[in-house]
C-alpha cells in the first residue's frame, strides 16, 4: 500500500513519488513519469531519460529499523541518566529533542538517497515524508521510554 504520493518536476518532466513504508522497518521509494494517455512503456522511457533518472526504485532504512530504534533507545537512555531530557509539561523542550533527534535521522537518509541518484527536486517531497513520520515515531518512543522508568523506579 502507498502511504504518500506526491506530484513534481523533475528536470521539466512530470512525475510522481510514491513511498511505502510509513512507520514502518524501510522505505520504499518510487518515482515514475505520470503520462496523460497509455502506451507501452516507450514515452515513459523517454521521459525517464530526459529527466536524467537511470534508477526509478530506493530503499532506505524507516523509523522502525532495528538500527534505528536500538541507537534511538540508547540516545534516550544516556539522556535519561544525564537528566537532560524535558519532563511532560515542558511541551517546548520536548519539541526541541523531537525536531533535534528527527534531523538525527533524516539528515544521514537524504545524504545516503543523493549519494545513489536520488533527483534532488524530489528530496524535499522524501523530506516532509520522512520529517513527519520520524517525529511521530520518536515522540511515541520518548513517551514509552518515560512511562517505562517511571514504572521501574
Amino acid at each position: 500500500m502507498i502511504d504518500y504520493i506526491r506530484e513534481l518536476s523533475i528536470e521539466g518532466v512530470h512525475c510522481q513519488l510514491e513511498i511505502e513504508g510509513m512507520q514502518g522497518r524501510e522505505y520504499k521509494l518510487r518515482i515514475a513519469p505520470v503520462i496523460p494517455w497509455p502506451d507501452n512503456g516507450e514515452t515513459a522511457a523517454l521521459m525517464l531519460k530526459s529527466a536524467g533518472l537511470n534508477q526509478v526504485e530506493w530503499t532506505i532504512s524507516g523509523p522502525f529499523d532495528p538500527v534505528n530504534r536500538q541507537n534511538l533507545l540508547e540516545i534516550l537512555e544516556h539522556n535519561w541518566k544525564r537528566e537532560t531530557l524535558p519532563t511532560d509539561k515542558e511541551s517546548e523542550e520536548l519539541s526541541k529533542v523531537v525536531r533535534s533527534l528527527t534531523a538525527h535521522y533524516i539528515n544521514p537518509a537524504v545524504t545516503e538517497l543523493s549519494n545513489a541518484g536520488f533527483p534532488d527536486d524530489a528530496i524535499p517531497h522524501f523530506r516532509q515524508f520522512a520529517e513527519e513520520d520520524y517525529a511521530f515515531t520518536i515522540g511515541l518512543t520518548i513517551a514509552e521510554f518515560w512511562e517505562w522508568k517511571r514504572e521501574k523506579k
